[in-house]
């Protein structure tokens, strides 16, 4: 029987005994592909799963073979900078802070270029989606754990820590556009 988890295919396609067609690796990563270039261009909201299918050269019913809908396409299309964000705002919790900063910024800096599409598409064009504030999320997590770690246990200053927050957000955004 076929199963189908998020994208991973394990068995072909059986109608009545006879073999139809297996999901192939090539198609999906095509749909991906498309899919990036028309949530680059259009973002979710505008982002048409028909335009998806004509630029992959199948028919736009073919697609839910590989996808769920629309948000799953836009999910996989994401998930690399997705993945690798997270992992980047949690690395090495109990090292050394400004080794861990420093290793962190190369970190984010390598992922604006291997995921730069994926990021802008992440951030710019994922309103409609789960993922529509995750930019604010993530200047959030950086600036909390930064907090922790500059301003410590000393007095609330209010004013140290929105500086730290419009650095947070200027350093982010600058990497991410630069």
């Amino acid at each position: 029987m076929f199963t189908h988890n998020r994208g991973v295919f394990l068995e072909p396609i059986v109608n009545g005994g006879l073999f139809m067609q297996f999901l192939k690796d090539k198609i999906r990563n095509q749909i991906l592909k498309s899919a990036l270039e028309e949530f680059s261009t259009f973002g979710f909201e505008k982002g048409s799963i028909r335009r998806i299918a004509q630029n992959s050269n199948i028919s736009p019913g073919n697609i839910y073979r590989y996808f769920e809908n629309k948000e799953d396409i836009f999910y996989h299309v994401v998930r690399p900078a997705l993945d690798r964000i997270l992992y980047i705002i949690k690395y090495e919790e109990d090292k050394d802070e400004d080794v861990v900063l420093d290793e962190a910024l190369l970190m984010f800096g390598d992922l604006c270029k291997s995921h730069r599409k994926e990021l802008l598409v992440l951030i710019e064009g994922s309103d409609g989606t789960e993922y529509d504030s995750y930019k604010d999320m993530v200047v959030d997590m950086v600036n909390e754990r930064m907090k922790s770690n500059f301003l410590g246990t000393r007095p609330y200053d209010t004013n140290k820590e929105f500086i730290l927050k419009v650095q947070v957000e200027a350093m982010i955004t600058g990497v991410i556009y630069i």
